[in-house]
């Protein structure tokens, strides 16, 4: 669904002429063109009349090595995207130490 949407990003700004976005900043932590695909990825579903989706969930692999030949990096993060409100039943604040 994800390449798919970004074909279809990509044809758009074709069409319209408009730029398409790019990611930015050290290791592309501004993603500006994976908001814009995936934005896309939603209307094109709605256009579809197939149900929206409440979260989008990313993991991203950023940064150096915690260790040579480790498997993960000292910036590596998940990104959670709440689209619907209505899937948010609490939250916490963490203690400060």
């Amino acid at each position: 669904m994800v390449r798919a949407a970004y074909v279809a990003y990509r044809q758009l700004c074709q069409k319209s002429g408009e730029a398409e976005a790019r990611n930015r900043g050290p290791d592309f932590g501004a993603r500006f063109l994976d908001c814009a695909v995936f934005e896309t990825l939603h209307r094109l579903r709605e256009s579809e009349g197939a149900a929206a989706f409440a979260t989008v969930r990313g993991f991203f692999v950023e940064g150096t090595e915690v260790y040579p030949g480790a498997g993960i990096r000292d910036r590596d993060h998940i990104q959670i995207c709440v689209r619907d409100p209505k899937q948010i039943l609490g939250y916490f604040l963490p203690r400060r130490h």
